[in-house]
């Protein structure tokens, strides 16, 4: 198609091509057969990992975000399986495919809460769990809701700055010395996202973060 169009004395004419509509995900399913490891998980996509001494994660074909080429989803493994989750409580603000929640409940996190804001993702979600055996409770709600007895550990893999407006919420989770876990920003937000964890809630405290390739994982205490 070519468009044309005057504005004043100026004439701007734009070419448009049409693609068929399925095309942009085919270099995802082309591409389904990826993994990867950390130092304690195995993840591949369309067959179930099979590494010596890792905990296997496997993931379905779909659109859903997680499967770990985006660095923010590794860096989050990471943080997690570096922690004590056995008994707690994790809640998992938009869970994507179900990787991390996946991942919580594999590292034996005695309840684990998946969230996300659309349907049909969680409807990947749940088949992922279902793949790798494991219990999480799976939620459609634009905000996470207020739980009893809180959460030990609370993480938002969202692009910043897609999780401002839900740093109250996330907080509000938070049992005392419960971890929050925030993904999704690289190094040049780094003083932004620190002072809206600070606006959110005073009493939250910067622990550390895990970085690579310029992203960003980073945790906080709430005292």
């Amino acid at each position: 198609y070519l468009i044309e169009a005057t504005f004043n004395t100026a004439t701007v004419r734009c070419a448009l091509k049409e693609f068929p509509t399925a095309t942009w995900t085919s270099p995802w399913r082309d591409d389904s057969q990826s993994a990867f490891t950390t130092e304690r998980f195995a993840v591949s996509v369309g067959r179930k990992p099979a590494v010596a001494g890792k905990i296997p994660i496997q993931l379905g074909q779909g659109r859903a975000f997680g499967d770990g080429r985006h660095v923010t989803t590794r860096l989050c493994l990471q943080v997690l399986e570096q922690m004590e989750l056995s008994r707690g409580t994790f809640l998992d603000v938009g869970c994507g495919n179900g990787i991390l929640s996946i991942a919580a409940a594999k590292l034996s996190c005695a309840r684990v809460i998946g969230t996300e804001i659309d349907e049909s993702i969680l409807t990947e979600a749940r088949a992922n769990a279902a793949l790798n055996l494991v219990a999480v409770e799976w939620r459609c709600e634009d905000r996470p809701q207020a739980l009893e007895g809180k959460c030990d550990v609370v993480v938002a893999n969202i692009l910043w700055p897609g999780f401002r407006d839900l740093l109250p919420d996330l907080t509000a989770c938070l049992r005392h010395s419960g971890m929050l876990i925030l993904a999704g920003y690289n190094v040049r937000d780094r003083d932004d996202v620190n002072e809206a964890v600070v606006v959110a809630d005073r009493e939250m405290r910067f622990v550390n973060a895990h970085e690579e390739s310029g992203w960003l994982a980073g945790i906080w205490r709430y005292p």
